[in-house]
């Protein structure tokens, strides 16, 4: 996750409004470390200067400064940052960016998660005609991406066996959906 913070600040003049904006990154760096931030994670570029006319010829300085955090995604976490900059009454631009790291294990746990339900629907079928479910016979997903790992196809099967374990406990992405058409075909005796 990307999270770029431009801190701001208008003076009558530059010392005033860098003072300002220092104070203010000041606060919000020892704030986010205050939550676990490691200093490692925050890089504070320079102060910029602009000057500016009012419409009554009143000159006016904006300070401001970028800070960058690149952190692994926590919904929480970005929830405290809001409360953070809103009790401080900061004046700051916030954009966050974010990309899934992890979709190969995305599309294996819904792969997995199909065939499991797939299992579960297959073995109470075969029950009501007194029969077992011996094994797959056939397992086809469409539509995965393709930096999906091909062997984990042969995972599935191997694992069939074994009570297929989930990759994770919870995989979540929060804006994203993933979606698979998972077809499988069961040997029943």
């Amino acid at each position: 996750m990307y999270i770029k913070f431009v801190f701001q600040a208008w003076d009558n003049t530059s010392e005033q409004a860098i003072g300002k904006v220092r104070t203010n990154c000041n606060t919000f760096i020892q704030a986010i470390e205050n939550e676990g931030v490691s200093i490692e994670n925050i890089h504070l570029n320079d102060e910029k200067i602009t000057t500016s006319k009012d419409d009554k010829n009143i000159i006016w300085v904006n300070a401001s400064r970028k800070i960058e955090l690149r952190l692994k995604f926590n919904m929480n976490f970005l929830n405290c940052i809001s409360d953070i900059v809103r009790d401080n009454g900061f004046t700051v631009d916030m954009d966050v960016s974010f990309t899934l790291s992890n979709m190969n294990e995305i599309h294996a746990q819904l792969i997995k998660d199909a065939v499991i339900d797939s299992k579960n629907k297959a073995e109470m079928i075969a029950q009501t005609m007194g029969q077992k479910i011996k094994g797959i016979i056939e397992l086809d997903a469409k539509h995965i991406s393709s930096d999906l790992d091909d062997n984990i196809f042969y995972d599935i099967f191997a694992k069939f066996n074994r009570n297929l374990e989930s990759v994770s406990d919870r995989l979540k992405a929060p804006l994203t959906k993933e979606y698979e058409n998972v077809e499988v075909k069961w040997e029943i005796e």
